[in-house]
């Protein structure tokens, strides 16, 4: 659990995050990350953004460690105790949360007569990720279920319903488009072009990023490596369409897509579409990014993005030149 990048990669798509592994079987990887950047100082400023991206895929902080053995715990020892005797403080895992242990640990430390700032400030960061990603009911699905929706999606031969964007042409079938979106369903029955030739135009969206909308509609995930653009576009569809079981998909997925280069859009939508979740994860983003906060010194952010990282922007000069409107009564 030492690398962010690739627990994006090898995470696969509906991971049970309730359970263990052999190496540490009494700890889910929320729990092991934690633990991990408790003990070791060198993970401390890697180990918020691990947690925070567990918790935004579904792990719970309020899952107990499974264990009832009091003996399992963790300990924090200053390196000048060579024997670990003198400034050992230690926390057992059994009957505790996540939150409860965090909280047992911040306790233990403030109890303590040493200088712990630095494994108090590390607690304390994990306690307001807590705070700012509640827990979120996940359901895991079988591949094989998956498997089924992926081959229904791939029965192009019986699709009735064609997509014009803005490279090509995607289709589908229309009953799995009513049904999952008021939209395409008042569209698609209505005695407009939409209705009698089961063709929508959206030229205003690429090819790409209609197919990961629909991958999405029908299988909830997606075999390719899709970039923040192409998501953003499938997002903006399932927006426009009202199509909540995708919506909360995408936003997962932007949540991994985050970067300096894409910060701009990607907060950009979110505050735009009302996405609380991204909001508060581009926020934290911005704060913490030297990059993002030049960008918003120079002004060069949208005036939502800088509305949302705190800075609200200034009426320009053409806005201020423009005459007042009269009212007559």
């Amino acid at each position: 659990l030492g690398d962010l990048a690739a627990l994006k990669k090898f995470t696969p798509p509906g991971f049970d995050w309730t359970q263990t592994d052999d190496e540490c079987p009494h700890c889910t990887p929320l729990q092991d990350a934690i633990v991990n950047g408790l003990i070791c100082q060198t993970k401390r400023e890697s180990s918020p953004a691990m947690i925070e991206w567990m918790l935004q895929q579904g792990a719970d902080p309020q899952q107990k460690f499974s264990t009832s053995n009091t003996t399992w715990s963790t300990m924090l020892w200053k390196r000048s105790d060579t024997e670990g005797s003198k400034t050992k403080v230690t926390v057992p895992y059994a009957g505790h949360s996540s939150i409860s242990f965090i909280l047992a640990w911040l306790k233990a430390l403030q109890e303590s007569s040493l200088d712990w700032s630095s494994a108090q400030r590390y607690l304390e960061e994990v306690m307001s990720l807590f705070a700012q990603n509640p827990a979120q009911e996940f359901v895991t699905v079988q591949p094989s279920f998956l498997d089924q929706w992926e081959a229904v999606l791939e029965m192009t031969d019986t699709h009735n319903v064609t997509f014009e964007t803005a490279d090509g042409e995607v289709t589908a079938h229309d009953h799995i488009l009513m049904a999952t979106s008021p939209v395409l369903r008042a569209m698609l029955q209505s005695t407009m072009k939409e209705g009698s030739n089961k063709r929508v135009q959206i030229k205003d969206s690429p090819s790409a990023g209609v197919s990961l909308f629909l991958e999405m509609l029908y299988t909830t995930a997606t075999r390719t490596e899709p970039d923040y653009r192409t998501v953003l576009a499938a997002l903006d569809l399932a927006h426009r369409w009202q199509v909540q079981t995708v919506l909360p998909l995408l936003e997962s997925g932007l949540l991994g897509l985050l970067s300096v280069d894409s910060f701009a859009a990607i907060a950009e939508a979110a505050a735009l579409k009302g996405l609380e979740r991204l909001q508060r994860s581009c926020a934290s983003f911005g704060t913490k990014s030297t990059e993002v906060q030049d960008m918003l010194k120079k002004g060069s952010l949208p005036s939502v993005v800088c509305k949302l990282l705190g800075q609200h922007t200034e009426v320009s000069l053409e806005q201020q030149a423009r005459k007042k409107r009269k009212f007559f009564q």
